[in-house]
């Protein structure tokens, strides 16, 4: 019946503000349907380590524990690997245990940059995010991360 109606300029207008309500009526359900899944941190395994390049100056050593702190105070974050120039600068949080009992993992920065998630990184330049380290084939190019990972 209102597409008999449909002649008029202001009927065609009608019409379409109709569809463009419905559209975001349904638009609105399927969001309200969608949850995000919730996100249950887990402790990592592993040992406290606090490793960091002996000859930075002592103001770029204070931004970096900042910088820490600030990430592992409002975030999850547990690690923090910093690698600048073929050297690793900073390891920082739960490292991967070694095999001398106590003792963190220690970053080969060398083996890491020539592994594909740095290629694919330094090929992109976008960020690489690993949502479960378990589940990621570039999983052994970070053996310094604990093996629990997310």
């Amino acid at each position: 019946m209102i597409v008999v109606f449909s002649i008029s300029s202001q009927s065609r207008a009608d019409l379409l503000t109709l569809g463009l309500a419905v559209t975001n009526v349904l638009t609105g359900l399927v969001w309200i349907s969608i949850r995000p899944k919730s996100i249950t941190p887990v402790e990592p395994q592993g040992v406290e380590c606090q490793v960091i390049y002996s000859h930075l100056p002592e103001s770029v050593v204070s931004e970096i524990l900042w910088v820490w702190e600030s990430l592992s105070a409002v975030t999850c974050c547990k690690s923090l690997v910093i690698v600048y120039d073929c050297q690793c600068i900073v390891q920082i949080g739960v490292a991967a245990k070694s095999l001398n009992i106590g003792e963190p993992f220690a970053v080969d920065a060398a083996k890491l940059m020539q592994g594909s998630v740095y290629q694919g990184v330094l090929k992109s330049g976008a960020q690489s995010y690993l949502a479960n380290l378990s589940l990621y084939p570039g999983r052994s190019e970070l053996p310094f991360l604990p093996s629990n990972t997310q």
